[in-house]
């Protein structure tokens, strides 16, 4: 038998957004990115349902809707968005940070949604 190449590769193939323990930074995956055309907006607004736990992120090029933060691209470190103040207002006792997400995605509104757990 011969010796096979391993071919290692970091592409992520399920959408996940990170909620960055200390820096409070929401971080999206290469498999978000590329799956739900993250590049085609520049910013996004932050929902939530108190009552169910649920965050919605709108993705929008509308830089005067009220309540938008900037969508930053950065080549080395990926796509990502500041949620300092937002964590403040749903997860005031930090449980929420320094964990991954499974999203859900309608296309329809630009909508990316995950359940906090």
């Amino acid at each position: 038998m011969g010796l096979l190449p391993y071919l290692y590769s970091r592409q992520n193939v399920v959408p996940m957004l990170s909620i960055r323990k200390l820096t409070e930074i929401f971080g999206f995956n290469t498999a978000s990115v590329r799956e739900f055309g993250l590049d085609r907006y520049s910013y996004v607004l932050f929902l939530y349902d108190p009552k169910k736990h649920i965050v919605g992120l709108q993705f929008t090029n509308d830089k005067k809707q009220q309540g938008i933060r900037s969508l930053v691209k950065n080549p080395r470190a990926g796509y990502m968005v500041h949620g300092g103040s937002f964590l403040s207002y749903c997860d005031p006792q930090k449980k929420y940070r320094g964990k991954s997400y499974p999203v859900k995605w309608d296309a329809g509104k630009a909508l990316m949604t995950f359940i906090l757990k």
